[in-house]
């Protein structure tokens, strides 16, 4: 992995600043971004410490039931959520608890009904992917310039959700049949688990809570814990045992499921530069090697210019990257990071599609990056097929427009001299299967409230060369605030520090590879798959403190 500074310098965001440029409202519980560690000083030292923390808490809610509770820090991004219908819209409470935010997705996933109640000895019909998708070349779109003789151009397919035809939401009847078919079955499975709790039974247990989440049909009906994920777990579960009961057991499993998920995808990927609570919502944010994030969406030429000039202004926020290691929100931040590495490559040419040491160079530039050892450039992979259709795409139409080509060779040009290649961006894990995205188009105009599927990313996971369209899905990652990382450092190797300090943690940890990463032995069509590795995460030797009083004394 390419060596970094352990620090990257961060801000506090202006709202009003944010709303304005993005279009968007905050969510009100997201409005004021203070932030603090989870609990005393202490528990900022370490990151074991601080996710002891966030887990701990959100565990003793659970065996409260303490549903209502808007203080609970949530997992990122929230529990209040614009609502459908755009801008003007209303919010939404969808509960805090894991179990809550799922019966959440009850209401308007059809297909999440069905999982519970299929038979899956019998069929594998309702464990299909949820949705139809369709690809289709992105040749036949608007037909982009493509003025480069030397490069050939990636051929990409569009990857489209295939809209439903149902116009009505799940009866409040068939949502409670569920509910109460579920939590029988997690009982019967809880039951069955020895007073050991051997790993694999509860391996089992979990991923039976994860594939009702979502369970596609070309893979098997077990999900990858990594075995120190598993042995928190059952320490919890074990410490918790005495305090479960019928009411509270499915909201403390679901709860469970989610922690040990986590700790499996998130791990200490590369470096954690900061963790915490902010604006509400535990985040932990990791510098990740540019070349590990899959990019997903074609980007907003006008959108994207914007962030080529944040890089060099106010910073990012973190990209968010899911379970499979594939951009959920941040495409555009991503695309002029890789903008800003080609044109520091180039920074002393012409800037121009006419020049043909520009095109010369623009060439080298990728075989370089494709060699994986390249003594010219520090990025150790190839950019993907999506990341150099953005690229040089819209690279060519910037500068065949006088406006954009002035503000590049006047504001950029200058400041790239000055900085070094964006070798790393800050990054948050939001694990698809948990986050309820939405097909943005029905959302917005508050036409249909459809699930954006899952499959979609396993699709794209499986396969580099297909892509969304913009706008395609909606992670609700714009209405939760994330601090903004100063993602430049100097030529001379120094970082700017932020005007503003926070209290976030810095906190150095030991490189590794994870599952949050692509960089596996695994492939399939291209597409590198993610790979659990046995890193250190939150195991017996970090055990999580509960002190678990549930209201009304210990039932």
């Amino acid at each position: 992995m390419t060596e970094t500074n352990t620090y990257m310098s961060w801000s506090l965001p202006s709202v009003s600043d944010y709303q304005t440029q993005k279009n968007i409202q905050v969510v009100g519980a997201s409005q004021s971004p203070a932030h603090d560690l989870i609990s005393s000083s202490a528990c900022g030292k370490t990151l074991a410490a601080s996710r002891n923390a966030f887990f701990a808490r959100r565990l003793r809610a659970a065996i409260e039931i303490d549903s209502q509770n808007k203080d609970l820090p949530s997992y990122f991004p929230g529990h209040t959520l614009p609502s459908p219908g755009g801008l003007e819209c209303r919010e939404v409470f969808r509960g805090n608890l894991v179990f809550d935010q799922f019966i959440n997705l009850l209401k308007f996933d059809e297909r999440t009904i069905k999982r519970i109640f299929a038979d899956k000895s019998q069929s594998n019909e309702h464990y299909t992917p949820s949705y139809q998708i369709s690809a289709a070349s992105t040749q036949g779109q608007a037909e982009q310039n493509w003025p480069y003789a030397a490069i050939q151009k990636p051929t990409l397919f569009f990857l489209k959700q295939i809209q439903e035809q149902r116009q009505t939401q799940p009866q409040v009847e068939s949502i409670a049949k569920a509910v109460l078919a579920l939590d029988a079955k997690i009982k019967k499975l809880y039951k069955d688990l020895d007073q050991s709790v051997d790993l694999d039974g509860l391996a089992a247990l979990l991923s039976y809570i994860k594939n009702i989440w979502y369970q596609s049909s070309d893979r098997a009906m077990v999900t990858m814990y990594s075995n120190q994920a598993l042995q928190a777990a059952r320490a919890q579960l074990q410490q918790a045992a005495v305090q479960l009961n019928d009411s509270n057991l499915i909201y403390f499993l679901f709860e469970l499921e989610a922690m040990t998920s986590y700790l499996t995808h998130s791990g200490d990927h590369q470096q954690v530069i900061a963790a915490g609570v902010f604006a509400g919502n535990y985040v932990e944010v990791c510098q990740t090697d540019l070349t590990d994030f899959g990019a997903t969406e074609f980007c907003v030429r006008e959108r994207l210019f914007d962030e080529i000039i944040n890089s060099a202004g106010r910073g990012f926020a973190p990209v968010i990257i899911n379970e499979y290691g594939l951009v959920a929100d941040g495409n555009h931040r991503v695309t002029a990071s890789w903008l800003w590495n080609v044109l520091k490559f180039c920074q002393d040419l012409n800037w121009s599609c006419d020049d043909q040491d520009f095109q010369d160079r623009l060439e080298l530039f990728f075989d370089e990056c494709q060699k994986g050892n390249s003594v010219l450039l520090p990025f150790s992979k190839a950019v993907c097929p999506v990341s150099k259709h953005e690229v040089l795409s819209h690279l060519a139409a910037y500068l065949s427009t006088p406006e954009y080509r002035a503000r590049l060779n006047t504001y950029i040009k200058p400041l790239i001299a000055k900085h070094d290649y964006i070798v790393q961006l800050p990054a948050v894990l939001l694990p698809e299967y948990l986050c309820q995205a939405v097909v943005k188009s029905g959302y917005d105009d508050g036409s249909l409230v459809q699930r954006a599927c899952p499959s979609l990313y396993e699709a794209m996971a499986d396969d580099d060369t297909c892509v969304l369209p913009p706008r395609a899905s909606y992670h609700f990652t714009d209405a939760a605030l994330l601090p903004w990382f100063q993602v430049l450092r100097s030529a001379s190797g120094s970082s700017v520090r932020p005007q503003q300090p926070g209290a976030l943690p810095y906190i150095e940890m030991r490189k590794a590879k994870t599952s949050m990463s692509r960089n596996s032995n695994r492939k399939r069509n291209g597409r590198n798959r993610p790979k659990v590795h046995e890193d250190r995460l939150l195991g017996a030797d970090a055990p999580i403190s509960l002190s678990l009083v549930t209201k009304g004394g210990q039932h």
